[in-house]
Protein backbone atom coordinates (compact mmCIF):
# COMPACT_ATOMS: atom_id res chain seq x y z
CA UNK A 1 0.00 0.00 0.00
CA UNK A 2 0.98 3.64 -0.52
CA UNK A 3 -0.98 4.67 2.18
CA UNK A 4 -0.27 5.02 5.87
CA UNK A 5 -3.83 5.54 7.15
CA UNK A 6 -5.00 2.64 5.36
CA UNK A 7 -2.87 0.37 5.99
CA UNK A 8 -2.87 1.34 9.59
CA UNK A 9 -7.07 0.78 9.82
CA UNK A 10 -6.47 -2.70 7.70
CA UNK A 11 -3.56 -4.05 10.40
CA UNK A 12 -5.27 -3.02 13.32
CA UNK A 13 -9.24 -3.15 12.30
CA UNK A 14 -10.29 -2.30 15.90
CA UNK A 15 -9.33 1.42 15.39
CA UNK A 16 -11.69 1.38 12.57
CA UNK A 17 -15.01 1.68 14.85
CA UNK A 18 -13.68 4.40 16.77
CA UNK A 19 -14.17 8.50 16.62
CA UNK A 20 -11.65 10.29 14.83
CA UNK A 21 -11.40 13.22 16.97
CA UNK A 22 -8.17 15.23 15.42
CA UNK A 23 -6.25 14.72 12.04
CA UNK A 24 -2.92 16.50 11.51
CA UNK A 25 -0.62 16.19 8.88
CA UNK A 26 1.45 13.27 10.98
CA UNK A 27 -1.43 12.19 13.22
CA UNK A 28 -4.21 10.52 13.54
CA UNK A 29 -6.26 10.75 17.18
CA UNK A 30 -9.40 8.09 18.10
CA UNK A 31 -11.35 8.27 21.15
CA UNK A 32 -11.57 5.26 23.06
CA UNK A 33 -14.29 3.66 24.91
CA UNK A 34 -13.00 4.75 28.33
CA UNK A 35 -12.91 8.50 27.40
CA UNK A 36 -9.21 8.85 26.58
CA UNK A 37 -8.14 9.47 22.62
CA UNK A 38 -5.18 7.46 21.59
CA UNK A 39 -2.99 9.27 19.11
CA UNK A 40 -0.23 7.84 16.61
CA UNK A 41 2.44 9.82 15.01
CA UNK A 42 4.86 8.91 12.40
CA UNK A 43 7.78 10.74 10.96
CA UNK A 44 6.15 10.89 7.44
CA UNK A 45 2.92 12.49 6.93
CA UNK A 46 -0.10 10.62 6.79
CA UNK A 47 -2.87 13.58 5.83
CA UNK A 48 -2.36 16.62 3.49
CA UNK A 49 -4.82 19.41 2.81
CA UNK A 50 -6.74 19.25 -0.06
CA UNK A 51 -8.33 22.32 -1.56
CA UNK A 52 -11.43 22.92 1.22
CA UNK A 53 -8.56 22.75 3.94
CA UNK A 54 -9.56 19.12 5.13
CA UNK A 55 -7.29 17.24 6.43
CA UNK A 56 -7.19 13.95 4.12
CA UNK A 57 -5.37 10.74 3.95
CA UNK A 58 -1.92 10.58 1.91
CA UNK A 59 -1.49 7.88 -0.69
CA UNK A 60 1.49 8.63 -2.56
CA UNK A 61 -0.06 5.78 -5.41
CA UNK A 62 0.82 7.19 -8.92
CA UNK A 63 -2.02 9.01 -10.46
CA UNK A 64 -2.43 10.43 -13.94
CA UNK A 65 -2.83 14.43 -13.50
CA UNK A 66 -2.29 16.53 -16.79
CA UNK A 67 -0.50 14.09 -18.75
CA UNK A 68 2.25 13.32 -15.76
CA UNK A 69 1.87 11.14 -12.87
CA UNK A 70 1.95 12.04 -9.44
CA UNK A 71 -0.72 12.18 -5.93
CA UNK A 72 -2.51 14.68 -4.28
CA UNK A 73 -0.04 16.47 -1.33
CA UNK A 74 2.96 15.50 -3.18
CA UNK A 75 4.89 18.75 -4.82
CA UNK A 76 6.63 16.02 -7.20
CA UNK A 77 5.45 14.81 -10.80
CA UNK A 78 6.79 12.01 -13.14
CA UNK A 79 6.61 11.26 -16.80
CA UNK A 80 6.02 7.73 -18.28
CA UNK A 81 10.08 8.33 -19.23
CA UNK A 82 11.26 8.61 -16.20
CA UNK A 83 11.66 12.91 -15.74
CA UNK A 84 10.67 14.49 -12.45
CA UNK A 85 10.34 18.00 -11.50
CA UNK A 86 8.90 19.62 -8.36
CA UNK A 87 5.85 21.65 -8.16
CA UNK A 88 6.89 25.69 -7.95
CA UNK A 89 10.26 25.55 -9.05
CA UNK A 90 12.15 25.41 -11.84
CA UNK A 91 14.55 22.14 -11.39
CA UNK A 92 13.49 18.94 -12.84
CA UNK A 93 15.65 15.98 -13.45
CA UNK A 94 15.82 12.83 -15.84
CA UNK A 95 17.86 9.52 -15.50
CA UNK A 96 18.41 8.51 -18.99
CA UNK A 97 21.15 5.92 -19.14
CA UNK A 98 23.37 3.35 -17.18
CA UNK A 99 27.09 3.42 -18.07
CA UNK A 100 30.62 3.34 -17.27
CA UNK A 101 32.28 6.85 -16.13
CA UNK A 102 35.96 7.90 -15.76
CA UNK A 103 36.31 10.87 -13.47
CA UNK A 104 39.88 11.23 -14.84
CA UNK A 105 39.32 11.69 -18.45
CA UNK A 106 35.65 12.50 -17.92
CA UNK A 107 34.15 10.00 -20.49
CA UNK A 108 31.26 8.19 -20.08
CA UNK A 109 30.33 5.03 -22.29
CA UNK A 110 26.63 3.94 -21.80
CA UNK A 111 25.76 0.11 -20.60
CA UNK A 112 22.10 0.60 -21.48
CA UNK A 113 19.37 3.52 -21.91
CA UNK A 114 16.49 3.40 -19.31
CA UNK A 115 13.31 2.85 -21.36
CA UNK A 116 9.78 3.92 -20.06
CA UNK A 117 8.92 2.83 -17.30
CA UNK A 118 5.40 0.71 -16.13
CA UNK A 119 3.49 2.11 -13.30
CA UNK A 120 3.15 0.02 -10.10
CA UNK A 121 1.12 1.53 -6.98
CA UNK A 122 3.97 4.61 -5.89
CA UNK A 123 6.76 2.86 -8.33
CA UNK A 124 7.66 3.82 -11.72
CA UNK A 125 9.69 0.93 -13.00
CA UNK A 126 12.10 0.02 -15.87
CA UNK A 127 14.29 -3.52 -16.38
CA UNK A 128 17.03 -4.55 -17.90
CA UNK A 129 19.11 -8.27 -18.21
CA UNK A 130 20.37 -7.48 -15.34
CA UNK A 131 19.04 -4.39 -13.54
CA UNK A 132 15.95 -2.98 -11.96
CA UNK A 133 15.47 1.00 -12.36
CA UNK A 134 13.06 2.70 -9.50
CA UNK A 135 11.05 6.02 -9.39
CA UNK A 136 9.30 5.90 -6.04
CA UNK A 137 7.06 9.06 -4.78
CA UNK A 138 7.58 9.19 -1.49
CA UNK A 139 5.29 11.55 1.22
CA UNK A 140 7.89 14.13 1.03
CA UNK A 141 9.98 13.73 -2.51
CA UNK A 142 11.14 10.72 -4.31
CA UNK A 143 13.43 7.72 -4.13
CA UNK A 144 15.29 6.58 -7.13
CA UNK A 145 16.93 2.92 -6.45
CA UNK A 146 19.22 1.08 -9.00
CA UNK A 147 19.17 -2.76 -8.22
CA UNK A 148 21.97 -4.45 -9.70
CA UNK A 149 21.15 -8.34 -9.85
CA UNK A 150 24.76 -9.52 -11.06
CA UNK A 151 28.07 -7.85 -11.75
CA UNK A 152 28.11 -5.85 -15.24
CA UNK A 153 29.76 -5.72 -18.22
CA UNK A 154 32.40 -3.45 -17.31
CA UNK A 155 35.47 -2.21 -18.74
CA UNK A 156 38.30 -3.59 -15.85
CA UNK A 157 39.76 -0.19 -15.85
CA UNK A 158 40.98 1.11 -12.32
CA UNK A 159 39.59 4.44 -12.72
CA UNK A 160 35.91 3.28 -13.38
CA UNK A 161 32.57 3.55 -11.63
CA UNK A 162 29.28 2.38 -12.54
CA UNK A 163 26.76 4.93 -12.78
CA UNK A 164 23.51 6.55 -13.37
CA UNK A 165 23.60 9.35 -15.73
CA UNK A 166 21.05 12.30 -14.81
CA UNK A 167 20.73 15.12 -16.98
CA UNK A 168 19.48 18.16 -14.21
CA UNK A 169 17.54 21.36 -15.42
CA UNK A 170 16.83 24.37 -13.25
CA UNK A 171 19.89 24.44 -11.24
CA UNK A 172 23.49 24.90 -11.45
CA UNK A 173 26.83 22.71 -9.42
CA UNK A 174 30.54 23.12 -9.52
CA UNK A 175 32.23 20.47 -11.94
CA UNK A 176 34.02 17.75 -10.31
CA UNK A 177 33.10 15.30 -7.25
CA UNK A 178 30.34 16.66 -4.82
CA UNK A 179 31.11 15.92 -1.52
CA UNK A 180 28.03 17.46 0.05
CA UNK A 181 24.12 17.68 0.02
CA UNK A 182 22.06 20.50 -1.91
CA UNK A 183 19.23 22.59 -2.40
CA UNK A 184 17.01 23.03 -5.06
CA UNK A 185 13.34 24.55 -5.09
CA UNK A 186 12.59 23.31 -1.04
CA UNK A 187 14.27 20.31 -1.72
CA UNK A 188 17.44 18.68 -0.03
CA UNK A 189 19.21 16.54 -2.16
CA UNK A 190 21.55 14.24 0.59
CA UNK A 191 24.25 12.09 -0.12
CA UNK A 192 23.75 8.93 -2.11
CA UNK A 193 24.12 5.47 -0.89
CA UNK A 194 24.39 1.92 -1.92
CA UNK A 195 25.13 -1.16 -0.45
CA UNK A 196 25.55 -4.78 -1.06
CA UNK A 197 23.18 -8.39 0.12
CA UNK A 198 25.17 -8.41 3.53
CA UNK A 199 24.41 -4.82 3.76
CA UNK A 200 28.53 -3.86 3.13
CA UNK A 201 28.27 0.02 2.07
CA UNK A 202 29.99 1.18 -0.92
CA UNK A 203 31.78 4.66 -1.55
CA UNK A 204 29.01 5.69 -3.59
CA UNK A 205 29.59 9.53 -5.40
CA UNK A 206 28.11 12.05 -7.35
CA UNK A 207 30.16 13.63 -9.90
CA UNK A 208 29.03 17.02 -12.09
CA UNK A 209 30.28 17.56 -15.49
CA UNK A 210 28.61 19.76 -18.54
CA UNK A 211 28.38 18.14 -22.33
CA UNK A 212 27.32 20.41 -24.77
CA UNK A 213 26.00 22.91 -22.51
CA UNK A 214 24.29 20.31 -20.41
CA UNK A 215 24.38 19.86 -16.49
CA UNK A 216 24.98 15.74 -15.80
CA UNK A 217 25.12 14.24 -12.92
CA UNK A 218 26.77 10.87 -12.30
CA UNK A 219 26.05 9.00 -9.89
CA UNK A 220 27.70 5.77 -8.40
CA UNK A 221 29.74 3.28 -6.74
CA UNK A 222 33.54 2.08 -8.11
CA UNK A 223 33.83 -1.02 -9.93
CA UNK A 224 36.57 -2.71 -7.93
CA UNK A 225 33.79 -3.07 -5.45
CA UNK A 226 31.29 -4.46 -7.10
CA UNK A 227 33.93 -6.94 -8.53
CA UNK A 228 33.53 -8.00 -4.83
CA UNK A 229 30.17 -7.24 -3.90
CA UNK A 230 27.30 -9.71 -2.75
CA UNK A 231 24.29 -9.76 -5.20
CA UNK A 232 21.89 -7.27 -5.46
CA UNK A 233 23.28 -4.03 -4.85
CA UNK A 234 21.43 -1.06 -4.50
CA UNK A 235 22.32 2.32 -5.29
CA UNK A 236 19.87 4.68 -3.99
CA UNK A 237 20.29 8.63 -4.28
CA UNK A 238 17.02 10.39 -3.63
CA UNK A 239 15.54 13.93 -2.86
CA UNK A 240 13.44 15.03 0.41
CA UNK A 241 11.58 18.02 1.29
CA UNK A 242 12.23 17.83 4.91
CA UNK A 243 13.60 14.56 7.02
CA UNK A 244 12.25 13.16 10.03
CA UNK A 245 15.20 10.98 11.16
CA UNK A 246 18.75 9.86 10.40
CA UNK A 247 21.73 7.37 11.44
CA UNK A 248 24.66 8.51 12.42
CA UNK A 249 28.14 6.29 12.24
CA UNK A 250 31.20 6.13 13.82
CA UNK A 251 34.27 4.12 12.30
CA UNK A 252 37.41 3.18 12.90
CA UNK A 253 40.26 0.23 13.71
CA UNK A 254 39.92 1.83 17.27
CA UNK A 255 37.31 0.77 19.78
CA UNK A 256 37.23 4.03 21.41
CA UNK A 257 37.57 6.22 18.66
CA UNK A 258 34.73 4.44 16.63
CA UNK A 259 32.65 4.85 20.05
CA UNK A 260 33.42 9.03 20.41
CA UNK A 261 34.02 10.37 17.11
CA UNK A 262 30.95 10.08 13.96
CA UNK A 263 32.39 9.50 10.58
CA UNK A 264 29.04 9.50 8.65
CA UNK A 265 25.32 10.37 8.47
CA UNK A 266 22.43 9.18 6.28
CA UNK A 267 19.17 11.29 6.12
CA UNK A 268 17.15 9.37 4.18
CA UNK A 269 17.72 5.92 4.37
CA UNK A 270 14.90 3.58 4.54
CA UNK A 271 16.40 1.31 7.57
CA UNK A 272 19.85 1.72 8.99
CA UNK A 273 21.41 0.83 12.08
CA UNK A 274 21.55 0.27 15.34
CA UNK A 275 24.19 -1.41 17.46
CA UNK A 276 28.02 -1.71 17.22
CA UNK A 277 30.65 -4.68 15.01
CA UNK A 278 34.30 -5.27 14.40
CA UNK A 279 33.84 -6.28 10.65
CA UNK A 280 37.26 -6.84 8.66
CA UNK A 281 39.13 -5.17 11.31
CA UNK A 282 36.99 -2.05 11.61
CA UNK A 283 35.14 -1.04 14.58
CA UNK A 284 31.00 0.48 13.74
CA UNK A 285 28.46 2.21 16.40
CA UNK A 286 25.97 2.69 15.13
CA UNK A 287 23.36 5.41 16.55
CA UNK A 288 19.69 6.18 14.81
CA UNK A 289 17.65 9.48 15.75
CA UNK A 290 13.70 9.70 15.33
CA UNK A 291 11.54 12.79 15.82
CA UNK A 292 7.57 13.34 16.14
CA UNK A 293 5.58 15.99 15.07
CA UNK A 294 3.66 15.91 18.18
CA UNK A 295 1.78 19.21 18.06
CA UNK A 296 -1.35 17.71 17.69
CA UNK A 297 -1.36 16.67 21.24
CA UNK A 298 -3.79 20.16 22.75
CA UNK A 299 -1.38 21.95 25.41
CA UNK A 300 -4.25 21.16 27.69
CA UNK A 301 -4.05 17.26 27.35
CA UNK A 302 -3.05 15.10 29.88
CA UNK A 303 -0.66 12.59 29.12
CA UNK A 304 -1.31 9.22 30.65
CA UNK A 305 0.51 6.89 28.32
CA UNK A 306 3.24 6.79 25.96
CA UNK A 307 4.91 3.67 23.54
CA UNK A 308 7.64 3.24 20.81
CA UNK A 309 6.61 1.18 18.54
CA UNK A 310 9.91 -0.07 15.62
CA UNK A 311 10.29 -3.12 13.22
CA UNK A 312 13.42 -4.64 12.81
CA UNK A 313 13.99 -5.31 9.63
CA UNK A 314 17.67 -7.28 9.68
CA UNK A 315 18.98 -8.96 12.82
CA UNK A 316 22.67 -9.04 13.08
CA UNK A 317 22.86 -9.48 16.57
CA UNK A 318 25.37 -12.69 17.24
CA UNK A 319 25.45 -11.06 20.38
CA UNK A 320 22.42 -9.70 22.31
CA UNK A 321 21.74 -6.13 23.26
CA UNK A 322 19.39 -3.94 24.97
CA UNK A 323 17.72 -0.93 22.40
CA UNK A 324 17.77 2.29 24.69
CA UNK A 325 15.71 4.39 23.92
CA UNK A 326 17.17 8.22 24.54
CA UNK A 327 15.53 10.83 26.11
CA UNK A 328 17.73 13.29 23.60
CA UNK A 329 16.46 16.63 22.17
CA UNK A 330 18.59 17.07 18.81
CA UNK A 331 16.76 19.38 17.67
CA UNK A 332 19.66 21.60 18.01
CA UNK A 333 21.17 19.23 15.22
CA UNK A 334 18.10 18.99 13.02
CA UNK A 335 18.42 18.38 10.05
CA UNK A 336 21.60 16.10 10.55
CA UNK A 337 24.20 17.89 8.30
CA UNK A 338 28.07 17.72 7.84
CA UNK A 339 28.51 20.28 10.71
CA UNK A 340 26.49 19.18 13.46
CA UNK A 341 26.24 15.13 13.22
CA UNK A 342 29.38 14.88 15.24
CA UNK A 343 27.70 16.15 18.34
CA UNK A 344 24.64 14.75 17.79
CA UNK A 345 26.19 10.97 18.22
CA UNK A 346 28.05 12.37 21.21
CA UNK A 347 24.92 13.67 22.55
CA UNK A 348 23.26 10.44 21.97
CA UNK A 349 25.66 8.37 23.83
CA UNK A 350 25.55 10.94 26.94
CA UNK A 351 21.61 11.15 27.00
CA UNK A 352 19.43 10.20 29.24
CA UNK A 353 17.91 6.38 28.95
CA UNK A 354 14.35 6.17 28.82
CA UNK A 355 12.20 4.44 31.60
CA UNK A 356 12.10 1.42 28.95
CA UNK A 357 14.05 -0.12 26.57
CA UNK A 358 12.67 -0.79 22.86
CA UNK A 359 13.38 -4.54 23.98
CA UNK A 360 16.47 -6.68 23.78
CA UNK A 361 17.53 -8.36 20.37
CA UNK A 362 17.63 -11.90 21.99
CA UNK A 363 14.96 -13.61 20.18
CA UNK A 364 14.14 -10.65 17.45
CA UNK A 365 12.20 -12.03 14.55
CA UNK A 366 12.47 -9.81 10.83
CA UNK A 367 9.47 -7.69 9.52
CA UNK A 368 7.65 -7.80 12.62
CA UNK A 369 7.06 -4.75 14.73
CA UNK A 370 7.43 -4.68 18.28
CA UNK A 371 6.03 -1.63 21.30
CA UNK A 372 8.42 -0.56 23.88
CA UNK A 373 7.12 -0.22 26.99
CA UNK A 374 5.39 2.76 29.14
CA UNK A 375 7.83 5.63 28.69
CA UNK A 376 7.82 9.01 30.23
CA UNK A 377 4.80 10.45 29.61
CA UNK A 378 6.46 14.51 30.62
CA UNK A 379 8.99 14.23 27.50
CA UNK A 380 6.50 14.72 24.43
CA UNK A 381 6.21 17.91 23.54
CA UNK A 382 2.89 19.27 22.92
CA UNK A 383 4.04 22.64 20.92
CA UNK A 384 6.28 21.14 18.21
CA UNK A 385 8.72 18.00 17.67
CA UNK A 386 9.05 15.23 20.12
CA UNK A 387 12.79 14.10 19.47
CA UNK A 388 14.76 10.42 20.22
CA UNK A 389 17.64 8.35 19.67
CA UNK A 390 18.46 4.82 19.91
CA UNK A 391 21.36 3.44 21.34
CA UNK A 392 22.82 0.01 22.54
CA UNK A 393 23.04 -0.95 25.40
CA UNK A 394 26.42 -2.39 25.07
CA UNK A 395 27.57 0.59 22.75
CA UNK A 396 26.82 2.85 25.86
CA UNK A 397 28.45 0.32 28.49
CA UNK A 398 31.89 0.53 26.50
CA UNK A 399 31.62 -2.93 25.48
CA UNK A 400 34.29 -3.82 22.97
CA UNK A 401 32.19 -5.64 20.51
CA UNK A 402 34.11 -9.27 18.76
CA UNK A 403 31.49 -9.64 15.87
CA UNK A 404 28.65 -8.40 14.56
CA UNK A 405 26.15 -7.04 17.04
CA UNK A 406 23.61 -4.57 15.70
CA UNK A 407 19.91 -4.96 13.96
CA UNK A 408 18.56 -2.74 10.98
CA UNK A 409 15.41 -0.83 11.93
CA UNK A 410 12.72 0.26 9.66
CA UNK A 411 12.86 3.97 9.45
CA UNK A 412 10.57 6.83 8.14
CA UNK A 413 11.25 7.01 4.35
CA UNK A 414 10.44 2.94 4.38
CA UNK A 415 8.27 1.60 1.55
CA UNK A 416 6.55 -0.46 3.92
CA UNK A 417 4.16 1.74 6.19
CA UNK A 418 3.61 -0.79 8.27
CA UNK A 419 7.10 -1.17 9.35
CA UNK A 420 8.01 2.70 9.84
CA UNK A 421 8.59 4.19 13.62
CA UNK A 422 5.11 4.95 15.52
CA UNK A 423 5.10 7.38 18.77
CA UNK A 424 1.53 6.31 20.36
CA UNK A 425 0.86 8.95 23.01
CA UNK A 426 -2.71 8.28 25.11
CA UNK A 427 -3.89 11.32 26.80
CA UNK A 428 -7.22 12.88 28.27
CA UNK A 429 -9.39 16.00 28.07
CA UNK A 430 -10.85 17.78 30.86
CA UNK A 431 -14.86 17.55 30.04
Amino acid sequence: MANWVRAFLAEHPEYAALPVVRRARHSIHFLRPDGLIEAHFTGAPMHYLDERGDWQPLDTALREINGEYGAPGVPVRITAQGASRILGGSYSQWTKRIGVFNAVTRSFASLADIPAGRVQDDHLISEGPYWRHELRLTETGLREALILQELPPLYGASDEWLVLETLIHGHSLPKGWLNGEWQANGMRFPLPRAWDAKGDEAPCRRYAWTVAGQLYLYTGVPAAWLAQAAYPVVMDPDYVGHTADGVVAGISTTYSTARSTATSYSTTTIRDAVGQELYSGYYGCYRVFLKFDTSGVPDAATITQVNLRLTCVGDNSATDFDVQIVKQNWSGQDPLSGSNYDTAFDNCLSGTADSSIWRNTSGISVNTPYTSGNLSTTWPSKTGYTYYSLRSSRDKNNNTPSGLEFVRIALAENGTEAYRPVLTVVYSLAG
